[in-house]
């Protein structure tokens, strides 16, 4: 991720380098290691930083669209670890649905 850093310290305003940093974050955690995809994002960035000496418009936009997608890419990944563990395994015993649920049964001794 270090490796795709374009020099963000000089060139851009601080949210520009937080929502490049990420969304780099992100793709690596989905498990998007295609360069091309990488080399994609940081040419427009490139393209469309903002300095101190100039207002861009279309650089907001990039970093709505960047917000934007990291925050779907962090959604679909919470999604599926929510999925993975509440997603019907068959049928449950009453203490595993009660764990599963954040209770705990009373326990009767004989």
């Amino acid at each position: 991720m270090t490796s795709m850093f374009f020099n963000l310290s000089r060139n851009c305003s601080s949210s520009s380098k937080s929502s490049f940093k990420s969304l780099f974050r992100e793709l690596e955690r989905a498990g998007v290691q295609n360069v091309q995809t990488h080399a994609y994002i940081k040419e427009v960035y490139k393209k469309y930083f903002e300095t101190s000496k100039q207002y861009c418009r279309a650089g907001e936009e990039m970093n709505h669209f960047a917000d934007t997608f990291t925050t779907y890419l962090r959604s679909l990944r919470e999604w599926n670890n929510v999925r993975l563990e509440f997603h019907a395994k068959g049928e449950r015993s009453v203490e595993e649905t009660a764990r599963l649920v954040g209770f705990k049964l009373p326990h009767d001794p004989k």
